[in-house]
């Protein structure tokens, strides 16, 4: 498996994860059926699981991984605190629901699950925060990745609802395309000023990288999984379709970053 691949697959396991976790912590505080918590989460904790084998592909020699994880500082170190810290939780809580545990006890597990699913998701992003790259120098590149975890959230809940038979409210699923927009839209703005030094917005708008940047990370990324979500609220597999485009658009984003430039882990500065 090339480190280009791995690294596609790490984004969209982070940001299955964050997005998986998110829901089951909304979800939680509305009391949903525990079949439907249970197997969210556990696919919360698959997610995870995965990114971590295709983040230590990306490091490769045992030499590199080792010191990574000496240096507090590395990005990957990060990551690996906040992964540690999610998993467990993801895992208590699954344990606590299975025992029926008290539901602040559960609620707070969630809660817990869902932030750290979200820092690990912004140390895998922060790794292509460069700034002596033209593409990579703004901190604005870490938002289309947690827009298409908040689609990914937004689809888990709304199939979650379709099972139950209550619709998925709009103003949610407003707000998480809006998101995915603005981040999208930001990224472009900040980098479109950056062009006369190096090319970056008009590559990803109408040069080599907009069929990636059209086709799969706005088209099949933002624009199905948000048309779904708002039209087709009760269909089990509308969603069900929303939530694997989501998916696809967070790959097609983290294709499109690498293609600005060869990725580069930052271990012992940050």
């Amino acid at each position: 498996m090339g480190v280009g691949f791995a690294a596609v697959l790490a984004a969209v396991f982070a940001a299955a994860a964050t997005g998986l976790s998110g829901a089951v912590a909304v979800l939680e505080r509305r009391s949903a059926p525990v079949p439907s918590l249970t197997l969210a989460s556990a696919l919360a904790c698959i997610a995870l699981l995965a990114l971590a084998g295709t983040s230590l592909m990306q490091l490769g020699r045992p030499q590199l991984i080792f010191a990574a994880f000496s240096n507090p500082a590395s990005s990957i170190f990060k990551l690996g605190v906040a992964w540690i810290v999610a998993l467990a939780a993801c895992a208590a809580y699954l344990a606590a629901i299975h025992r029926a545990a008290y539901e602040s006890t559960c609620r707070k597990l969630a809660l817990i699950a869902s932030v750290a699913a979200a820092l690990v998701l912004m140390a895998h992003a922060s790794n292509y925060v460069m700034p002596w790259r033209a593409a990579w120098n703004t901190w604005s590149i870490v938002l289309p990745f947690f827009g298409y975890a908040a689609l990914i959230g937004v689809a888990t809940m709304g199939l979650v609802g379709a099972v139950h038979g209550y619709a998925l409210d709009r103003r949610v699923s407003l707000a998480a395309g809006g998101f995915a927009v603005f981040g999208l839209a930001l990224y472009l703005v900040i980098v479109g000023g950056t062009d006369a030094v190096e090319p970056t917005a008009s590559r990803v708008l109408t040069g080599d990288l907009a069929t990636w940047f059209w086709g799969l990370t706005v088209g099949a990324g933002v624009v199905l999984p948000w048309g779904l979500t708002l039209l087709a609220r009760q269909s089990r597999v509308a969603l069900t379709a929303a939530l694997f485009a989501a998916l696809v658009g967070c790959a097609g984003w983290q294709i499109v970053v690498l293609r600005l430039g060869s990725a580069a882990w930052s271990f012992f500065a940050r």
